[in-house]
């Protein structure tokens, strides 16, 4: 593998050898159990265009990945061309979840749990599909409510997801522990939950 950078190049070659190593599941999904898994994850915070680029990259080569929508940031998921993005963004196998921002709640006077549950609810009526993963957008700015109440939806931060399973992420262009690639090893990492940012 070349050197690691963030460039579509070196995602595409990571993804190709993830290929070989792992199966890639939805959150919530029961994974095949002869085979490692990876929840690969996109949390969409300034561009559904460059999303769009990274779904259909992913797509080329077999992958699936979920696509966290923030609806109240830098675009507009129910407009267009907004709308239109994200219907091809599942057209192409993807799955979507809901990225909410407990400081823009608190900002707003908007109750968490119920806002939570209507946006999700909104953008499910509007394209037709299941939202059953939500994120918190930049977990830990602000405590979360003792009575944040994210059921049915399963929660990406939760236990889970980030404990029983290796969390990794691009936060801030940054891999804590090195760029994921160097993590596909199902022997020290039978799953992984990769989290990329389409922005960087």
């Amino acid at each position: 593998m070349t050197g690691c950078d963030f460039t579509y190049g070196h995602y595409d070659e990571a993804l190709r050898v993830a290929l070989g190593r792992y199966s890639f599941v939805a959150f919530g999904e029961t994974p095949d159990a002869s085979r490692s898994c990876i929840l690969l994850r996109h949390d969409v915070d300034f561009s559904l265009e460059l999303a769009l680029s990274m779904a259909r990259l992913e797509a080329e080569q077999g992958v699936r990945s979920t696509f966290f929508i923030l609806p109240h940031g830098h675009y507009n998921p129910l407009g267009a061309p907004g709308l239109g993005i994200l219907r091809e963004i599942i057209g192409l196998g993807h799955w979507l979840g809901l990225h909410f921002d407990l400081c823009f709640y608190a900002e707003n006077g908007l109750p968490p749990s119920e806002t939570i549950q209507r946006e999700a609810a909104t953008l499910e009526d509007r394209l037709g599909a299941r939202l059953a993963v939500v994120a918190e957008h930049q977990p830990g700015r602000v405590p979360r409510p003792v009575d944040l109440d994210l059921r049915p939806r399963l929660d990406a931060y939760s236990p889970g997801f980030t404990r029983d399973t290796e969390y990794m992420s691009d936060s801030c262009q940054f891999w804590r522990d090195g760029c994921f690639c160097g993590s596909l090893d199902p022997a020290r990492h039978p799953c992984l939950q990769v989290l990329v940012h389409p922005v960087w």
